[in-house]
């Protein structure tokens, strides 16, 4: 054996014991996704409806979040007070979570997170669902999670789920039309200082319909493509030393328009809107136990490589 080789091998054979011991800090992995919904309102012919354009009209909305942090804590929240507007809540390390819990109703895009682990969500509902229709308005909601992680040196993970609901009880006829106005944004990053495999992925879903409760039938759905692309989720899924991020904005409000098909007059339909947020993030270092043995086995090759050319 030459003596490259050998010291290929015995390099190769440090560096694995190296790693077996806990790193004091590692990189940012991190997921972020905030959809805000506002000036939402049901129109025909170009003039938007009110309550009194229904012969009937009941309405109730509830929202719901959840989040985990592995070896850390996890929370739950959830309200079916008009307005839904839940507070912020995370769970995390060190001051990770100052961003979500101190500016309340505001869903930072966190292109630079906090240092830290951490999983938060917020919820904010001002007004109903749709301007115009509900007991007060105008129609602001929106929905954030968030998810990170620094200095977690094990298997780890921080997730965090974010879901709005309204529900509609009608009678109207004809066609009308839902004119809204989303801003969402995703993101997911992964820094280049980060020697582990990690995951990071982000999503979104809003989606409306409605269902003639005498049949149980959908007569109509709408599900908008706020980035205009398609894409819903972004995954980042990097198993080597890289700088990786995705991003899709809308960079603000945007309108969007659907019209529903012909409502009989007379039938009780429900309109339900929904809109979810979700962040995930993991980390997968190999035990310190894996790590040894493997470093024990190439040290062993390394000696009887040594023996032989003697």
């Amino acid at each position: 054996m030459n003596r490259a080789t050998k010291t290929s091998l015995a390099l190769a054979a440090t560096g694995v014991f190296t790693a077996a011991i806990p790193a004091p800090a590692m990189a940012n992995v991190m997921a972020t996704s905030d959809v805000a919904l506002k000036d939402f309102i049901i129109s025909r012919g170009g003039v938007q409806l009110t309550a009194a354009d229904f012969s009937f009209l009941t309405f109730t909305s509830t929202g719901s979040y959840s989040g985990n942090l592995v070896g850390v804590g996890n929370y739950f929240d959830g309200s079916a007070v008009v307005p839904v507007n839940l507070p912020p809540d995370c769970v995390g390390t060190g001051a990770s979570c100052v961003p979500f819990t101190s500016f309340p109703d505001t869903f930072p895009h966190l292109v630079a997170q906090p240092v830290g682990n951490y999983s938060a969500a917020d919820q904010h509902e001002m007004g109903s669902p749709i301007s115009g229709i509900g007991p007060v308005g105008p129609a602001t909601v929106a929905s954030g999670a968030f998810a990170g992680l620094t200095t977690l040196n094990t298997l780890s993970s921080a997730q965090a789920a974010n879901t709005l609901d309204a529900s509609f009880m009608l009678v109207a006829s004809g066609s009308v039309d839902l004119i809204l106005k989303f801003d969402a944004y995703l993101q997911t990053s992964i820094t280049s200082e980060e020697m582990n495999p990690a995951f990071a992925t982000a999503s979104y879903q809003v989606d409306y319909s409605i269902v003639d409760l005498a049949t149980g039938t959908t007569v109509y759905t709408y599900s908008p493509d706020l980035f205009g692309n398609g894409v819903k989720t972004i995954t980042l899924d990097a198993a080597l030393p890289g700088d990786f991020q995705l991003i899709q904005d809308t960079g603000g409000f945007v309108p969007f328009s659907s019209t529903t098909p012909v409502l009989a007059a007379g039938t009780l339909y429900q309109l339900s809107a929904r809109a979810q947020t979700n962040a995930d993030v993991r980390r997968n270092v190999p035990e310190p136990a894996t790590m040894a043995l493997v470093g024990l086995g190439l040290l062993g090759m390394i000696l009887r490589l040594r023996r032989r050319g003697a």
